[in-house]
């Protein structure tokens, strides 16, 4: 997260992107997803709850089944980082999952007015038995702060043009995010 004051405002929001959902299938069965709920919290209050439905979990699905199938995800490991955290992954053609497979769902931007403390992701999905199941898993959340202390000669008006904001690829590319 990243604690933002808007020009003009004394309101303090906070922003954040989640990078990378990977919903893997471990059971022993194919199952077929329904959905992704994400809610935050902070204190054990509820701060916001939305829902990934079902078409953009298809799209997601069908794109990174596309980009293994080109054979292109290692030259975008900087992006996804399959390699690293799902090696050795086949990647679903869409919802519905075989044993061993996975879906990505690619970015979620986020913006609060709180900070929010924990994060907690639910993914829906119907095994080949038929009785609808879910799972859950929390992510904790940080307002970032920056170790460095910057001192620099500068005068005159500057204006940053990469900053890690949601219009700046130094935000959307993983591994950029704190950059400036």
């Amino acid at each position: 997260m990243y604690e933002t004051v808007p020009p003009g405002s004394a309101k303090t929001l906070y922003s954040g992107l989640i990078q990378n959902v990977a919903i893997v299938n471990t059971t022993a069965q194919d199952v077929t997803l329904a959905d992704l709920n994400m809610r935050a919290y902070s204190s054990g209050m509820l701060l916001q709850a939305w829902s990934v439905g079902l078409g953009e979990i298809e799209q997601s699905a069908k794109q990174m089944h596309a980009y293994q199938g080109a054979g292109v995800l290692p030259l975008l490991e900087f992006q996804f980082q399959t390699e690293t955290y799902l090696p050795d992954i086949t990647f679903a053609s869409g919802s519905t999952v075989k044993a061993g497979e996975a879906v990505v769902l690619q970015h979620k931007a986020l913006l609060f007015e709180q900070l929010p403390g924990r994060l907690e992701v639910e993914v829906g999905f119907v095994p080949s038995s038929g009785k609808r199941q879910t799972s859950k898993s929390e992510l904790r959340v940080e307002n970032y702060q920056s170790k460095n202390t910057y001192q620099l000669p500068l005068q005159g008006r500057w204006f940053v043009a990469a900053a890690p904001t949601f219009v700046s690829h130094h935000r959307w590319v993983g591994h950029s995010g704190i950059c400036f």
